[in-house]
């Protein structure tokens, strides 16, 4: 119900769905399988899905966990798409729309979807049509086939170090992503996800956010920066820059420290920790904005600079003025990968706009494009970035 934390349902075929879900994409203890697991399942056609149970999960939005259908064990990599017919005008519409899971693709009998009540306009109110839905209610939904980044389906055993940059319910996709890596025991891949919003109220599933922040303290790590702070805001602001990827993501394959960061962001000192503003997560259902911020820490740069934990070695600049001494980050030692998701403007921001690609039955695909922005900016190579 409404206002109650999302458990697993208990499905009449739960049993059984576990065992064969098992056999396709990995036990449910853990989400780890081959790509042939979880890539092999199909997109699916139209039909009615059963939502089990929602949750508010910020700002007009929610999560929505819907039944998997009869034949169907588990999403695996899938995506989804709803539908909605209405009329405008008297006339009949079809509106069509893609979500992303936040669950894992080997989840037995059920998949989870944030989706976000929009305001109404042309073409829209799918979001709103599917948040006011109550347990037992149908929507019209299809599965997607698997998504391809950089010439395969499969995120595991692929990376060591991922950085996720997401904004509003961008943070959807990043988020399924950094519960599979941060489940991958053979890699242990670390995971920085650097999240942007308008303002703490616009934090979207703030409390899960923690929980995984608490189940992987030393591989994973959220930094926030707002758009439009209140006054007593004391992370990162501003809706990207070179210096605020240099610090809140692992660095690229060949990175080297060209400049020092701008006023207000100040370089990490040696020793211990990297130091970064970072404001704590709380639990959302206490109310408030669902974070809290906590007193910054010392450092030998400013008397009231901010911490985030990493390792002893983990150092982003040098002082050295030679080029040819300065160090490498420790990461790029091994494989780097940033994903970008967001509205249109800002994976531009980012990395470059999307573009498509045209066949000649006049259908379209998403593709990645020339990588251009803040993320090219910072050295960062097209291998390095997804799109989403």
């Amino acid at each position: 119900a409404a206002g109650t934390r999302l458990q697993r349902v208990a499905l009449p075929a739960t049993r059984q769905a576990q065992s064969q879900c098992g056999k396709l994409c990995g036990s449910a203890s853990s989400v780890i399988g081959t790509a042939q697991r979880w890539t092999h399942l199909t997109a699916t056609p139209w039909q009615q899905y059963t939502l089990l149970s929602k949750e508010p999960a910020g700002a007009h939005s929610h999560l929505l966990r819907f039944a998997m259908p009869e034949g169907e064990q588990c999403l695996g990599m899938r995506g989804v798409k709803a539908l909605l017919e209405t009329q405008v005008d008297g006339e009949p519409q079809k509106i069509e729309k893609s979500y992303s899971p936040v669950s894992l693709p080997s989840d037995a009998g059920f998949f989870d979807l944030l989706v976000k009540t929009y305001p109404p306009r042309p073409g829209g109110g799918l979001g709103a049509f599917l948040c006011d839905l109550s347990a037992g209610e149908t929507a019209t939904l299809r599965l997607k086939p698997p998504r391809e980044i950089h010439g395969s389906p499969d995120v595991v055993n692929r990376w060591q170090h991922v950085g996720l940059v997401a904004a509003g319910t961008g943070l959807a996709p990043l988020f399924q992503l950094a519960r599979i890596l941060l489940n991958d025991c053979r890699t242990l891949a670390s995971v920085r996800l650097l999240f942007i919003n308008r303002s703490p109220d616009d934090i979207l599933m703030a409390e899960q956010l923690r929980d995984l922040q608490r189940q992987h303290p030393t591989r994973f790590s959220v930094v926030h920066s707002l758009t439009r702070p209140p006054a007593d805001w004391t992370g990162l602001q501003g809706r990207g820059s070179v210096q605020m990827a240099r610090l809140a993501l692992p660095p690229p394959r060949r990175a080297n420290v060209q400049q020092p960061p701008q006023a207000g962001m100040q370089a990490p000192p040696h020793g211990n920790s990297r130091h970064l503003q970072e404001p704590s997560l709380q639990n959302s259902r206490t109310g408030g904005t669902g974070i809290e911020r906590r007193q910054a820490t010392s450092s030998p740069n400013s008397s009231n600079a901010s911490t985030l934990e990493a390792s002893t070695t983990d150092r982003l600049y040098t002082n050295s003025a030679d080029p040819e001494q300065r160090e490498m980050h420790p990461s790029s030692l091994g494989k780097t990968m940033i994903f970008v998701c967001g509205r249109d403007g800002f994976v531009s921001t980012w990395a470059g706009p999307r573009t498509r690609s045209f066949h000649q039955d006049g259908t379209s695909l998403k593709a990645q494009g020339p990588l251009s922005g803040i993320l090219e900016q910072s050295g960062y190579s097209a291998e390095e970035v997804y799109k989403y």
